[in-house]
């Protein structure tokens, strides 16, 4: 467990193709943390993250990969509701990233609405701080690429 604290706290600071192999022994261990729910949990949110990074990164092979995996953890547990709202969350994003989609806006800010009127404050707080950051970490990729032009 504390090799996938460690690793959720320092990824966004390594080497996109040492993320890649680390991520590949988190995805071997599927199987180790099967019974023990509190790690399946905290490995498909490693993934959600690194999903984003990918999405970020524009790698619409990895972001597949990593979408299919996650939808096939996800679909083994019925009671990680959390973790579904936060995927479908980042496909919405990967949606508006890649196809310049309003609709994946639309879902995006849909999911926070829904989780505010829920009552699930901790949740939707968080999305909205994503939400913030992504498109801000979009646009500033956006900016950079048209000042390199």
């Amino acid at each position: 467990m504390y090799d996938m604290v460690l690793f959720s706290e320092i990824m966004w600071m390594m080497n996109i193709e040492t993320v890649k192999t680390l991520v590949k022994e988190l995805i071997c261990r599927d199987s180790f943390y099967y019974g023990i729910l509190n790690n399946k949990q905290f490995s498909i949110v490693i993934l959600i993250n690194i999903y984003c990074r990918m999405i970020l990164g524009s790698d619409r092979q990895s972001c597949r990969f990593f979408k299919n995996r996650i939808s096939e953890m996800l679909s083994d547990y019925s009671g990680l509701v959390e973790e579904k709202i936060y995927f479908n969350f980042a496909s919405a994003f990967e949606d508006y990233t890649f196809n310049n989609s309003q609709d994946g806006l639309y879902k995006m800010e849909n999911i926070i609405d829904y989780t505010s009127k829920l009552e699930l404050f901790k949740i939707s707080s968080h999305l909205k701080s994503q939400y913030d950051n992504l498109l801000a970490q979009l646009q500033e990729k956006t900016t950079i690429y048209e000042n390199d032009k």
